[in-house]
């Protein structure tokens, strides 16, 4: 009786001993938009001109990186720059402050580029930069 009791008592105070206990661990995430966005060729260049001709089209490839884009355009520089024509599939139009470019994530996007050189334009090298603004597409 003694023994029975033992166990008794010892099963008794194996079940009591388990206790489940539930531990919280707070979690966050911050998501951010993948804003990359990879222009070729760099730098794009139009070759040697003469005053009143106009460059052959020039392949320009947009990549994006994992995130959809929506990409405004403004050209810096030699204000003869700031005429670059681009067609990105529906004909030429001034590229210098186009707006709602939307790129597909991880989807190239091309365009052709030209540029119009006007007579009486002095011999030089003009150089400016495209700017290429980034946002995440609605």
């Amino acid at each position: 009786m003694k023994a029975v009791l033992a166990l008794v008592v010892l099963g008794l105070f194996v079940i009591s001993g388990i206790g489940v206990i539930a531990v919280t661990q707070d979690t966050s995430v911050i998501v951010t938009a993948d804003l990359t966005l990879k222009p070729t060729p760099d730098p794009l260049t139009f070759g040697s001109l003469t005053p009143g001709s106009t460059s052959s089209p020039q392949e320009v490839t947009l990549t994006p990186g994992n995130s959809s884009l929506s990409v405004s355009v403004n050209i810096t520089g030699a204000s003869l720059l700031q005429s670059i024509q681009a067609d990105f599939g529906s004909g030429y139009a001034d590229l210098n402050g186009k707006g709602g470019i939307l790129i597909t994530n991880n989807v190239p996007l091309l365009y052709n580029a030209t540029l119009a050189i006007p007579p009486g334009t002095k011999q030089n090298t003009y150089n400016g930069q495209i700017v290429y603004t980034v946002n995440e597409a609605p």
